[in-house]
């Protein structure tokens, strides 16, 4: 491979290196819509370009802008500023002069090849973030051009193959990472409320796409249903196929340049085999991304949703909090003396009492309802209505007598059912239960309620 920096100018970055990079990203970018809009455009007048560059810069009031050579340009007037970026851009490599404008007398600016290329990639990660990860159907897609391979159209479909791949490997690498920047955004972030959690849990992570991409993988686009003939096919090509497939793309049975191609398509071969061979452990680690996620999603809410503070740990807060605004206050209406125990004028600030030793007082013990302990006890001791099992149950009610069942469908009648419904997109990426959801695109209206829109369907264990 040859080094970037023998291919591009080599001062071609050195505008991101600069007090004003964003500055110049955001003129680039702009620059870029201009020649890959709606009309493409192969070059643009140097007039044309600096009008179009001086109402961008009037509107946008960038805050740092330099030119060429580092002097501040901040204070100078918009298109005195558009014609210094002009310059910029060109002594950079990002722009090139048109020779056929030169020729005529009239100088035209074209986007250089390399810029366009960097631009075009630049953009592209840039809206990662809002961009929905998708890979549904590569592996369908990858099986049908190889199983069977028409060595008619050996080299396009081979082509394809190659191409489908690259991007499948691509994105299933970006569930992970997509994962993982919801893990660092959970645990980095110690003041995240449980409203905060519950958002990023149950409508960022699906928007995302990753709960909807996670369940297409384990579900519709199962590799295991693919990757078989996949890798036969392949196998197939470098071992018995692979001087006629050379042939397709040399045209020509000799000389060195069947021989080179061979060496080439051999290696892309085995570099495919080696990412099919090695999706099942891909897929493991998402799995395990994905669980741990929900592990520490449940995990926090638990932590912030805990009510074990006692009563007298939090009269205490309270009381705390109103001796340091005003130490002269008398308390004796919120805490009786004759009744407070311990408490005297140093009492607010001694360390509490250690709750594990036994204490010897005596102390009253109200008379209990022995119903209402029963009752109470039941909540305690009983069967969790919301557990795993209890919600894959519910589901299969719900599914009862029915192929499927649409999020618009399900009863959203008190808060026992929001709740259920809730829990049953959670656990639906877990492998022991009996459903699987299909996430679309969008909201439906469930009576009261706008919901994700998705279907419940059995997995075909339990059909």
């Amino acid at each position: 491979m040859a080094n970037l920096f023998d291919v591009v100018n080599s001062k071609l970055f050195t505008v991101f290196a600069r007090p004003d990079r964003r500055t110049n990203y955001d003129l680039l970018s702009y620059l870029y819509s201009l020649y890959n809009g709606r009309e493409v455009r192969l070059s643009i007048s140097k007039d044309e370009l600096a009008k179009r560059l001086t109402g961008f810069i009037a509107k946008s009031a960038f805050l740092v802008m330099e030119n060429e050579d580092g002097v501040s340009i901040s204070g100078n007037s918009f298109r005195s500023k558009a014609l210094a970026k002009i310059s910029q851009f060109k002594a950079t490599g990002w722009l090139e002069v048109d020779e056929a404008g030169e020729k005529e007398l009239k100088v035209s600016y074209a986007l250089s090849d390399a810029g366009g290329k960097i631009l075009r990639l630049l953009s592209q990660i840039a809206g990662r973030e809002e961009e929905r990860i998708g890979y549904s159907g590569y592996f369908y897609a990858v099986y049908r051009l190889l199983v069977p391979f028409d060595m008619e159209k050996a080299k396009d479909s081979f082509e394809q193959v190659l191409r489908l791949t690259g991007e499948l490997f691509q994105s299933l690498q970006g569930v992970i990472s997509a994962i993982k920047r919801f893990i660092d955004r959970l645990l980095e972030n110690e003041e995240l409320t449980p409203e905060e959690i519950l958002d990023l849990l149950l409508n960022e992570y699906e928007e995302q796409g990753v709960v909807a991409v996670f369940n297409d993988l384990k579900g519709r686009d199962n590799p295991s249903k693919y990757t078989l003939g996949i890798i036969s096919t392949l196998e197939s090509l470098r071992d018995e196929k692979l001087n006629d497939l050379a042939l397709a793309y040399a045209g020509d049975s000799n000389g060195d340049r069947l021989v080179e191609m061979k060496k080439r398509l051999r290696l892309e071969i085995e570099e495919m085999l080696d990412k099919y061979l090695s999706v099942n452990d891909l897929v493991a680690a998402i799995d395990e991304k994905n669980a741990r996620f929900y592990s520490s999603s449940v995990k926090r809410l638990r932590f912030l949703l805990n009510t074990s503070k006692d009563a007298s740990g939090r009269l205490e807060e309270m009381i705390r909090e109103l001796k340091d605004k005003d130490p002269s206050a008398d308390y004796s209406s919120i805490v009786s003396l004759e009744t407070s125990g311990y408490l005297d004028k140093d009492s607010l600030y001694s360390v509490p009492p250690d709750r594990e030793k036994e204490l010897r007082e005596k102390s009253l013990v109200p008379p209990v309802d022995p119903s209402l302990a029963s009752e109470e006890a039941k909540i305690l001791f009983g069967v969790d209505e919301f557990s795993k099992k209890k919600i894959d149950e519910y589901v299969l009610s719900l599914l009862a007598g029915r192929e499927s069942l649409d999020s618009k469908d399900i009863p959203l009648s008190d808060d026992d059912s929001v709740f259920r419904f809730l829990l049953l997109q959670m656990y639906s990426s877990y492998e022991d239960v009996s459903y699987e959801v299909s996430f679309r695109p969008g909201e439906v209206r469930n009576g009261d309620y706008l919901v994700r829109d998705f279907t419940l369907t059995k997995k075909e264990a339990w059909l």
